[in-house]
Order: C-alpha cells, then structure tokens, then sequence
C-alpha cells in the first residue's frame, strides 16, 4: 500500500492549499493597503486599524497556518518532497519568513498602535502621527514587502524555476 496520495487526493489537496493561500496573500495585500492610506480623521484611520487586524485574524493567520498544514502534507503524501527542487526550499525559507516577520514584527507594531489610539482624541490625532510615524512607516514598508514576497511565492509556485536540487 503506498504512502503517496492518489490523483483525486492531490486534487483535493490542491483545491484546499490554493483557497488557504488566497486567505493569506489577499489578506497581507488588503491590510498593505489599508496601512497605506493616509486619513485625516482619527475615526477613519482607527477604522483602518481595527479592519486591518480583522482581516489578520480572519483571513491571514489562518490562511497560513493551514498553507503551511497543507504544503507539509504535499511535502510528505506526493512526490514533491521538502528540499528536492530548489524552487520548493525558496517557498518553504520565504514563507516561514513571512509568517516569522508577521507573527513577531508587524502584528505587534499594529496591536501597540491600536492600544496606544485607546485614549486618543480627534484633537491630539496629528501629534500621535508624529510620535508613532517610524512604527507606522515600518508597518507600511514590511506589510508592502510581505504582500510583495507572497505573491513572489505564486508566480514560483506557478513557474516553478531553478533546476533540480543537486545531491
């Protein structure tokens, strides 16, 4: 009995691992743009915010979690392997990069700004612009990068360059 995953299993894999890395670019792409929107008004930059961590939430950490889930068991259940083409060990080193980055930079820069808002008032929305404008500024380059490094990792997974992996 093998080990691998019959053609109608890899399909359904397929089918499953191309939804979940939707989640997870269009949502980094989302909230790249909702960072990058420069409001006048407290309410509507806040509304940003708020958004911003709903799609995180919703859409792109489960999006990744279960890419990552599905991209292990197309490592293990096919042919495909963890390191046996070049162009899979790029996904694999850029993704876990991304969701390191996500994870460990940008969701807690985007969790203190929000906290820090808590107290704000429309009055003294201009000054917080100004104390907070290298974390909102790093947001707004990192969140870019990632979207940027996502959608990379599709157009690799699409062509799929680089030789095979030597031995």
């Amino acid at each position: 009995m093998s080990n691998k995953l019959s053609a109608q299993g890899m399909k359904l894999l397929k089918v499953f691992h191309l939804i979940f890395i939707m989640m997870w670019t269009i949502g980094v792409v989302f909230m790249s743009i909702l960072n990058w929107k420069s409001e006048s008004l407290f309410s509507k930059f806040i509304y940003n915010q708020e958004t911003s961590l709903f799609i995180d939430y919703v859409f792109v950490i489960p999006g990744a979690v279960c890419a990552v889930i599905t991209g292990i068991i197309y490592c293990i259940k096919t042919n495909w392997g963890f390191f046996k083409y070049k162009w899979i060990t790029v996904k694999w080193i850029l993704g876990i990069l991304v969701i390191i980055i996500g994870t460990f930079v940008l969701h807690p820069i985007a969790l203190d700004i929000l906290y820090n808002t808590e107290s704000l008032s429309e009055e003294n929305y201009k000054i917080f612009l100004n104390d907070w404008s290298l974390d909102i500024v790093t947001l707004q380059i990192m969140a870019t990068i990632q979207a940027v490094a996502l959608i990379f990792l599709i157009v690799v997974s699409v062509y799929k360059p680089w030789m095979k992996k030597k031995k």
